[in-house]
């Protein structure tokens, strides 16, 4: 199983576009993954699929 929440939970960067700047009243609520935040996502899957075929 791939936890991508967990990860993206953990992180200490900005993995998505979403983004308020209280200082020019910009907001940005588009809450799809980054560049950053699809690598996370890759890492995380790749891992999974890397674990899941050792098993077998």
């Amino acid at each position: 199983m791939a936890d991508v929440c967990s990860e993206f939970a953990a992180s200490e960067d900005t993995l998505t576009n979403a983004e308020i700047d209280a200082a020019t009243y910009s907001f940005n609520f588009d809450f799809h993954p980054n560049a950053e935040g699809h690598t996370v996502i890759a890492d995380v899957m790749t891992s999974a699929y890397e674990s899941e075929s050792a098993a077998e």
